[in-house]
């Protein structure tokens, strides 16, 4: 389970072109990146709830 302090996802990106990317599937955090390549972060309900916790390099 994603928890605040303890995970932290890493992407070579800006947050303003990761959000559009993100939707809520059945209960699971999805980011959609095209051609079938996706991330799922389960159990976590709402996108906002881990913005923090998303580092850009």
């Amino acid at each position: 389970m994603f928890a605040t302090g303890f995970n932290a996802v890493q992407m070579l990106s800006r947050m303003a072109d990761l959000a559009p990317l993100a939707s809520v599937i059945n209960g699971n955090v999805v980011f959609d990146f095209g051609d079938g390549n996706t991330l799922t972060l389960a159990n976590i309900a709402l996108v906002g709830s881990i913005m923090d916790d998303i580092t850009l390099i």
